[in-house]
């Protein structure tokens, strides 16, 4: 059973994919295929990551960005359902805009 927390997490991400998908066709579909290609390019099984790495990847291999950046975590809780990654942790972001905040640090399975 999932708690309210999970709940509102879950309601989030999909709000956040239905609206990216809804302004950029298929954009989750594309955005799930390029985190799958970025894990492929830094060693597969074992590797790790975030959620800012793959949307850098996919940036510059094409894929828009979308309406709101929430949308990167609804990709990656498909990824990890799909047994492509897990969660194992927390690290400091690079991106300057998200001010050395912390951001999940996943691993490729």
């Amino acid at each position: 059973m999932r708690t309210p927390a999970e709940i509102l997490r879950d309601n989030g991400t999909n709000l956040a994919i239905a609206h990216a998908d809804a302004v950029h066709e298929q954009w989750s579909d594309r955005a799930l295929q390029m985190l799958l290609d970025y894990i492929d390019l830094i060693g597969g099984t074992g590797s790790q990551l975030t959620s800012e790495m793959a949307r850098f990847y996919a940036a510059e291999h094409g894929l828009p960005r979308p309406p709101d950046g929430r949308a990167w975590g609804a990709v990656m809780l498909k990824a990890a359902r799909a047994g492509k990654c897990k969660k194992i942790g927390w690290t400091t972001a690079t991106d300057p805009k998200v001010h050395c905040n912390p951001v999940s640090l996943w691993e490729a399975t």
